[in-house]
């Protein structure tokens, strides 16, 4: 089967290459719908640090990640072999937690994960940023006002949907799966855009969904 290279597009120099990244942006776009951007200016360090606490979390047991169950209506907390996807029928092997910016409830406490609510607030505030950075470039290369995706995904508001989702995949390696059951079956988010941080061969994964109305535009790949 032939592989096909995914595109990359640098977002270094942001302020100076705006045009030039808008068009690179919007080709990937229209042409793939997927793609990778490096230069992101996403610290190494706040993702291995985000990485690093959703890990801790994950290893707590059942009983205590109750504490921190979803709340569907606020798209907030944590979940397990909960997920069933109409292209399969069948529930996602693996687990969740989801947090916003005005769901704290719903974030484990520094006892029971250390460093989890500071390492979230960072990773989730310079992700914010590059989202806004990613949603200009839709927006001017549809043309359409710079700012106009912007306006409607204000953080400060209380019912923003911003969403973090760190995700866990559980090992089937050793496991008699039975037909028709996948760690993540087949869907589209409802959300306007992902960020999505992934590690080659872990099983925890990251994404920053922005969102504000049914719909996915596009998925982004942050190079980590």
């Amino acid at each position: 089967m032939s592989s096909k290279q995914v595109v990359v597009v640098d977002f270094s120099e942001f302020e100076h290459r705006k045009t030039v990244i808008t068009h690179a942006v919007m080709q990937a776009a229209e042409t793939e719908g997927v793609f990778y951007v490096k230069n992101h200016g996403i610290s190494q360090g706040l993702v291995d640090s985000m990485f690093a606490r959703s890990a801790d979390f994950f290893k707590l047991d059942d009983v205590t990640k109750k504490r921190y169950c979803f709340d569907k209506p606020r798209n907030a907390g944590w979940e397990k072999m909960a997920q069933i996807r109409p292209s399969t029928g069948t529930p996602d092997m693996k687990e969740s937690i989801s947090l916003g910016f005005h769901t704290a409830d719903r974030c484990p406490s520094e006892a029971d994960c250390a460093g989890f609510a500071d390492a979230a607030a960072a990773f989730m505030a310079a992700c914010q940023d590059m989202s806004m950075k990613l949603m200009s470039c839709f927006a001017v290369g549809l043309g359409f006002p710079e700012d106009f995706f912007s306006q409607h995904h204000d953080v400060a508001k209380t019912d923003s949907q911003q969403t973090m989702r760190c995700l866990y995949y559980h090992d089937t390696s050793q496991q008699k799966v039975p037909a028709n059951y996948w760690r993540a079956g087949a869907h589209t988010d409802f959300d306007t855009l992902t960020l999505l941080f992934q590690r080659s061969g872990k099983a925890n994964e990251l994404s920053i969904n922005t969102r504000f109305a049914l719909g996915n535009l596009k998925c982004v790949i942050l190079t980590c």
